[in-house]
């Protein structure tokens, strides 16, 4: 059926439909849907269907008695995000239609809630922060991420607060059915509205034709996943955002494509005299990169730069440009507001978090605040737990190696500059630091040699200095019971703890280097490492 006769300037038509039945581009709704994507979370998280992406104490948890997942964030700086991994294809003259169960909990001060078809670019979606409930529309056309966002009492269509046309009244600690539907073409509507009592009301529409300010398309690319997150920028104090089924359906089904035939001409003759690559490609990675810019390389293992917050960047990750460890991700341990410190170094704990992605922690992290706190009145049980054998008795040397690690395939990166080839080719050699405290007070005298991805020795010997120095200050392992925490505790976070026994009454910080919980009887058991 081609458009419908009904226009502002047009006056009345002999026949008129309310905009529940028709789609995005104001047509009558008389194909049928297809379903392109639907799951629920009855039995996991999907993560091979879905990302998970977590920082600082925040976590993400399967509800099975629920049917769903609670995504937690505590302390200031935590965000929590689930983001589809497939991008739904958009097809031009249909729209895109979505829906997902959520519950957001009632509004909360330094809390922000999201739900939509967005990713960190680009998108259509719901928010609530303190002042309550808004629609939003991010675009990213080439200067940065603009999100416009429009309040509950401004929305255009329904405001959902009793006074709007289906006089209904939205209540955001319920469990609800969100809607967006989009027709991109650059210039198309985006919908957003609530399934309540059986029938769909639409409450806010985005347009961009013709729109007075509007010149470049309402987003780069209609082409958007299915994302849910819950950021805490400010306080601390358990916050949730619960989700559960999602489906994405492309209005008058979606037109199966083969692939595309694409001319290609480049007029000069190239000469080529090295192998090189001529096409490449890569998987798409969840899009949540939070900023990006230049930063100084400081001390070792750490970066500088200006204008962050204490801890703003804690448990996140950088990619690494340049320097030691160049084209590698790093995760952040602490930072000051001038200063991030990354983790680099050998040594490290690589072990599975809760959502099943591997994680990098190092257990030799300081930090003045800790990410848990247990006091004594909080610990059902404590013990000491015996040091690796590699530590007793201490070693007297630290050995790290540095330099090349691995072996070269192939040539084919002719790019690859003749120093650099050198570097890669050399044996690889140690750097040392002797503790001449342990060389007095042990009488058998052992070093300890671990392997490092450095490719200075200076960087090496940094990394082989503060492994010595953690081993005189007397390294501990500490396992603790507790009742609190439970689904919060990661490997690689860094917690306090103080019991009137062993030597821990003035309290012991340290690194999570292990931990079992039994939900059944609410326990969770941490082991702690430190140093006196």
């Amino acid at each position: 059926m081609s458009m419908l006769p009904y226009d502002q300037d047009w006056g009345a038509v002999p026949v008129g439909f309310p905009a529940e039945l028709l789609d995005p581009s104001g047509r009558l709704k008389i194909g049928r849907g297809q379903n392109v994507y639907d799951v629920d979370f009855e039995y996991g998280l999907q993560t091979l269907r879905w990302e998970n992406f977590t920082s600082g104490s925040a976590a993400i948890g399967h509800r099975p008695i629920e049917g769903g997942v609670r995504m937690d964030v505590t302390a200031s700086g935590d965000v929590a995000i689930r983001q589809s991994k497939p991008y739904f294809r958009y097809q031009p003259s249909k729209g895109l239609y979505a829906s997902a169960a959520v519950l957001f909990g009632a509004p909360a001060a330094g809390i922000t809630r999201r739900v939509g078809m967005f990713d960190s670019d680009n998108g259509v979606f719901f928010e609530q922060d303190s002042a309550g409930l808004w629609a939003v529309r991010r675009t990213n056309t080439g200067n940065g991420v603009v999100d416009t966002r429009v309040a509950q009492r401004d929305w255009t269509l329904d405001g959902l607060g009793g006074t709007g046309r289906s006089g209904r009244v939205i209540d955001p600690t319920r469990i609800q059915m969100a809607v967006i539907d989009y027709a991109w073409y650059g210039a198309g509507r985006a919908r957003l509205g609530f399934i309540l009592s059986g029938k769909l009301v639409w409450c806010h529409a985005f347009d961009s034709a013709n729109v007075a300010g509007q010149i470049l398309p309402w987003c780069r690319t209609g082409n958007l996943p299915c994302r849910y997150e819950i950021r805490r920028a400010s306080g601390t104090g358990l916050q949730s955002f619960w989700h559960w089924g999602v489906s994405v359906v492309v209005e008058g089904g979606f037109d199966e494509q083969r692939g595309f035939t694409f001319p290609h001409a480049n007029p000069a003759r190239v000469a080529v005299t090295t192998r090189r690559p001529i096409l490449a490609s890569r998987i798409r990675p969840l899009g949540v990169i939070e900023t990006s810019g230049t930063a100084t390389a400081g001390a070792g293992g750490s970066v500088t730069a200006s204008g962050w917050t204490v801890n703003q960047w804690r448990g996140r990750y950088v990619l690494l440009t340049g320097g030691t460890g160049a084209g590698q991700m790093a995760r952040v341990t602490t930072n000051t507001t001038t200063v991030l410190t990354v983790l680099a170094g050998c040594g490290a704990i690589l072990a599975g978090d809760r959502t099943g992605r591997l994680r990098l922690s190092d257990p030799l992290a300081r930090d003045p605040v800790p990410q848990f706190d247990i006091p004594a009145a909080w610990i059902l049980e404590c013990r000491p737990v015996a040091l690796p054998a590699a530590f007793q008795p201490p070693p007297r040397v630290v050995e790290v190696a540095w330099g090349r690690n691995w072996s070269p395939l192939s040539n084919m990166a002719g790019s690859v500059p003749a120093a650099d080839r050198q570097r890669l080719e050399a044996a690889q050699s140690v750097a040392r630091a002797e503790s001449t405290l342990v060389t007095s007070r042990v009488a058998q005298q052992r070093s300890l040699a671990l392997p490092g991805l450095y490719a200075t020795e200076v960087a090496a010997a940094a990394r082989a200095a503060r492994w010595r120095d953690w081993i005189e200050r007397g390294p501990r392992l500490v396992a603790v019971t507790t009742d609190r925490y439970l689904g919060q505790i990661e490997i690689g976070q860094i917690g306090r703890i103080a019991y009137p026994a062993y030597g821990l009454d003035a309290g012991l910080s340290g690194v999570v280097v292990g931990w079992r919980e039994a939900l059944a009887g609410r326990r969770v058991e941490i082991i702690l490492a430190g140093s006196d």
